[in-house]
């Protein structure tokens, strides 16, 4: 059984998680195994990024403390603390995770300091990873160069076209 120091020390931990992570995530895990949630926790932890169980008037505590939004937590509540990691891969896998087991749900967020719907913690797991959106940007700045040099080259390809016809009709070789 917990403490009142312990609680306090929670609390002063899980306010200073809250004011670090650049988002938060919170969960119902009903339905997953130890193991389960294990695994979900190693996954984070290569993110560099943390899944606590706490309890909800804990949480409430700490948000209070951190001078964050609460969400409106009902019934176990697990926490995605993404302090260090890339937040939207932190956001993808716990949605990702908790879809392919088809067991928890995501109750709300806090991202970019604002407190985030279920839906809208759902959509930011839609957005690109970093790495597909800056493969996007350096497409997006080269391709203007590519056309510039395939413009350049047409006149040369069509001459080496025409100059090959003309040798096809006269009999001589390629």
């Amino acid at each position: 059984m917990s403490t009142k120091a312990d609680k306090v020390q929670q609390v002063e931990e899980l306010s200073g998680g809250l004011k670090e992570s650049r988002a938060v995530v919170f969960t119902d895990y009903t339905g997953l195994s130890v193991r389960e949630v294990s695994e979900l926790r190693k996954k984070l932890r290569e993110l560099s990024a943390e899944f606590k169980v706490i309890k909800n008037t804990l949480i409430s505590l700490a948000a209070d403390k951190a001078q964050l939004p609460a969400a409106d937590l009902g019934g176990p509540t697990a926490v995605l603390l993404s302090r260090k990691g890339d937040p939207i891969e932190c956001i993808k896998a716990v949605v990702s995770f908790l879809k392919g087991k088809g067991k928890g749900t995501i109750k709300s967020g806090i991202f970019e300091g604002a407190l985030k719907s279920a839906a809208d913690v759902l959509e930011l797991a839609l957005i690109p990873s970093k790495a597909v959106l800056e493969g996007r940007l350096v497409g997006m700045l080269n391709a203007p160069i590519s056309r510039f040099v395939n413009v350049m080259c047409g006149n040369q390809r069509s001459l080496v076209s025409v100059l090959s016809e003309v040798a096809k009709r006269r009999g001589g070789e390629n």
